[in-house]
């Protein structure tokens, strides 16, 4: 059977200019682990997931000293060694087209149901 994700906006929470807008994978995931840390041990590391301000996941995502790059679905492409150096300069550049190709068919579905 399928499941329906239904987002509610609460009374308020509207941003002036802005429709509300479900939380995204990786808002969820940071949330999640934000949660999960709060029950471990000091000096445990756990990953937190790094988003941009629009809720997607940024290429490059770090656990204490260790980086490493992800896609847009925050599934990991690269890793550095320990403290090495990482870019994703790449995976930015592809997940930006992404983002901008999700947006155009985005605002074109809205157009439409206008």
């Amino acid at each position: 059977s399928a499941c329906l994700t239904v987002c509610l906006s609460v009374t308020g929470s509207r941003t002036a200019g802005r429709r509300p807008r479900c939380p995204t994978h990786c808002e969820k995931a940071r949330e999640m682990a934000l949660r999960v840390r709060s029950n471990m041990a000091a000096g445990a590391e756990i990953h937190i997931p790094a988003c941009s301000e629009d809720g997607n996941f940024l290429p490059l995502q770090c656990v204490g000293s260790r980086c490493f790059c992800v896609d847009a679905e925050g599934k990991t492409m690269i890793g550095g060694p320990t403290g090495g150096a990482v870019t994703c300069k790449m995976f930015s550049r592809l997940s930006e087209q992404f983002h901008l190709s999700e947006q155009k068919l985005e605002n074109t579905s809205l157009t439409l149901m206008n």
